[in-house]
């Protein structure tokens, strides 16, 4: 997004965000680093408990019965 914003190539987007973030870690106070470091945990917990709550109601929790689990377990590595 952030290279669509300013008009830049993406890989010119990454490097920017890579240089800003990287520049923050090593200049920045700790507590503010520690700081920030919290929010954006807290703000992606809160995405993934909202994600859950919008998701659940509309899955299909009877296909759960019907799934192939020995297959899952194979491509558990792959997922992590």
């Amino acid at each position: 997004l952030l290279s669509t914003w300013l008009g830049l190539p993406y890989q010119a987007g990454c490097a920017l965000v890579v240089a800003s973030l990287s520049l923050f870690s090593l200049g920045a106070p700790r507590h503010l680093i520690s700081q920030v470091n919290g929010r954006l945990a807290a703000g992606f917990a809160i995405s993934l408990a909202a994600l859950f709550a919008c998701g659940a109601p509309l899955a299909d929790w009877t296909a759960l019965y019907r799934a192939d689990w020995p297959a899952a377990y194979g491509s558990a590595p792959t997922i992590l």
